[in-house]
């Protein structure tokens, strides 16, 4: 079996993944196919890997991207050999990358982001474009839901007089359970009509959401590097999962879906809410003239 048909099966048996993950997945066979050739899956050696790593390298702008395509690879040679194709799995280089804090919103800046929205004009689809923002920010911050979970929720597991809305994680595929507040509820109200099946269907490419929420953001004028395009609504996560932990570390670790509060403290906890060092030495107590 060539590494392309494998692609082609690996794909087709996850339908249940999402759109994002099978798009890096395919990707990442066109680049080891655009470096080695459509090979043989059982004559993919270390050499093979050189190549491919070499060539994703020019399409990588950092040190995560890069680790993207590796893990990406990785995941279809485990697919080749846990169907038997091959009797090991070819060893990876290990892609060191830089161990950033996470990042979220402060509380200013979510005020000032949901400000901006509020005055939107125009409309997104049927919907007017304030209220899409609002209420899938809003959803956003309250649930924590990745952006692909969001647009993926649909009315029926929506229930406004109980106030609950319900939503499958990305990662687990598990059913979670949120309590809707009275002002996100008031903003479902208002966009449940015209009806249709998905709360915040949108007309345009699947990209959109990001680019757009990226050109809100700069025009907000709130901070956020450039190099976390299409990263904003994980951003939001972020955020919600913060505060959350703020308040109760247990129930973050619900929201985020982790097993252990560990893991949820060091990929989404802003140290600047929560656990910043703080200096133990003796303060100096130094004169400013």
């Amino acid at each position: 079996m060539k590494i392309s048909q494998l692609v082609n099966q690996y794909t087709i048996l996850r339908v249940n993944h999402s759109r994002q993950y099978l798009n890096a997945v395919t990707l990442a066979s066109k680049r080891f196919i655009e470096a080695n050739g459509d090979i043989y899956i059982g004559d993919i050696k270390e050499e093979h890997i050189g190549r491919y790593l070499a060539l994703v390298g020019n399409h990588a702008h950092s040190s995560y991207t890069l680790r993207g395509y590796v893990v990406m690879l990785k995941a279809i040679l485990k697919e080749a050999f846990d169907v038997g194709l091959i009797s090991r799995v070819p060893r990876f280089p290990r892609i060191r990358v830089e161990k950033r804090t996470p990042d979220a919103w402060t509380l200013e800046e979510t005020k000032k982001l949901f400000e901006y929205v509020g005055k939107l004009d125009g409309h997104v689809g049927a919907i007017p474009a304030r209220l899409w923002w609002q209420s899938i920010l809003l959803a956003s911050y309250y649930t924590g839901l990745r952006l692909s979970g969001l647009l993926n929720v649909y009315w029926f597991q929506v229930d406004l007089d109980g106030q609950f809305l319900k939503a499958l994680t990305n990662k687990n595929k598990r059913e979670q359970t949120f309590v809707i507040p009275d002002d996100l509820a008031v903003l479902l109200r208002e966009i449940k009509e015209p009806p249709r099946e998905k709360v915040w269907e949108h007309p345009y490419n699947p990209k959109w959401p990001d680019r757009a929420l990226r050109r809100i953001v700069d025009r907000a004028g709130i901070p956020a590097p450039k190099s976390m395009h299409g990263q904003l609504f994980q951003k939001m996560r972020r955020t919600c999962i913060t505060w959350t932990a703020v308040n109760d570390l247990n129930m973050a670790t619900r929201v985020a879906g982790h097993a252990s509060p560990e893991t949820t403290i060091r990929h989404y906890v802003d140290p600047r809410m929560l656990g910043a060092i703080t200096p133990a030495v003796p303060r100096l107590k130094i004169k400013v003239s």
